[in-house]
Parts: structure tokens; C-alpha cells; sequence
């Protein structure tokens, strides 16, 4: 947050601090790392950030102006976000700008071959994506590969239903997880 923003508040910036949290909340759910094997670790609840925070903004950028500039706001509060945590984890003040860069290309990747799969509608592509980031190839059950693939397609058509002026104002319920553990 800027002095500006102290001044006189930006409502996108607000709403773009609002969703990010909400990603964060969901990233975090529980069954994501018990029961979707998901590695309960930094890079694990980064990637599962990574996947709500990219819903979001794809479905900001696919709006005309100025959805675009809430996507912009998103992706900068997460690399604020990002920083914050690496300077809590204990890494110097040297080492943060390679890191935080290291993670925006991080984000690049993974979002590019996201949107590639849900572009095509390709459910293979998405599963191949998911298992090489998510699981960094680690061998997970194919169940288990199908709900966290099945858990992204809906959430994005739930998120293309959903008007952007109810983006714009902060408020957005991701989907929850099935709740079962076959």
C-alpha cells in the first residue's frame, strides 16, 4: 500500500488485496495437503497459491479495461506478499530480489501452460501441467490427479460465470474441494 493509497483510497487496489486473501485462504484448505497430496511445504502451498491467484487474474485479463489493471494489482500484491515471507523465512535482504524473481518467472511458466490447457479445454495438458508443478513429477495417484484437475476446470468456469463488477469489488468464493478421499 502506497501513501496515495492513504490519501485517497483505489477500490481496485482494495478489491485486488481482497481476492488475494481469499486465494490465500483457499490455498491453505487442509484437504489440499491430507488427502490431495499435495507436499504440505513452501513450494507446495506456493503452487497451490500460484493456481487461485492465476484464476483470478485470467479471468481479470480477459476483460476489457480496466479489469486488466486489477490483474496488474493482483500479481503485485502476491510479489509483495512473496517478499514479506521470504524476509520472515530469514532470507537477507540480497537474496530477496533474486528470489521474488525467481518465483515471477515461476508464475509465468505455470500460467502459461495452465492457460494453454484450459484454452484447449485440453484435460490432459492440464493433468501433465499440475503433476510437473504442483507435484514437481512426484508419482500421485490418478485419482488424485483428476480431482485437483477437475478442482481448477470448475473453479475457472465458475469464475468466467462471475460478472466482473463482483470481481471489482473484493468478493469471490472459490469452489471447495470434494470432500472425499478415493
Amino acid at each position: 500500500m502506497s501513501l496515495l493509497d492513504l490519501i485517497k483510497p483505489n477500490p481496485m487496489r482494495k478489491a485486488a488485496h481482497s481476492l488475494y486473501l481469499t486465494a490465500g485462504e483457499q490455498s491453505r484448505l487442509p484437504l489440499f495437503y491430507t488427502d490431495w497430496q499435495v507436499e504440505d511445504s513452501f513450494d507446495g502451498r506456493y503452487d497451490m497459491l500460484l493456481i487461485h491467484v492465476h484464476l483470478l487474474i485470467r479471468r481479470a485479463n480477459g476483460e476489457p479495461r480496466p479489469a486488466p489493471r486489477l490483474a496488474q494489482m493482483l500479481f503485485e500484491v502476491m510479489l509483495k506478499d512473496m517478499d514479506q515471507s521470504l524476509r520472515l523465512s530469514g532470507v537477507g535482504d540480497i537474496g530477496i530480489g533474486h528470489r521474488v524473481k525467481k518465483m515471477s518467472h515461476a508464475y509465468y511458466g505455470r500460467a502459461t501452460a495452465y492457460d494453454a490447457a484450459l484454452d484447449k479445454g485440453d484435460a490432459q495438458a492440464l493433468k501433465d501441467a499440475l503433476q510437473r508443478n504442483v507435484y514437481r513429477g512426484r508419482e500421485v495417484e490418478p485419482a488424485t490427479l483428476d480431482r485437483l484437475s477437475a478442482y481448477v476446470v470448475d473453479n475457472w468456469q465458475a469464475l468466467e460465470a462471475t460478472p466482473f463488477p463482483t470481481l471489482a469489488t473484493g468478493t469471490y468464493l472459490f469452489i471447495s474441494p470434494a470432500e472425499e478421499n478415493s
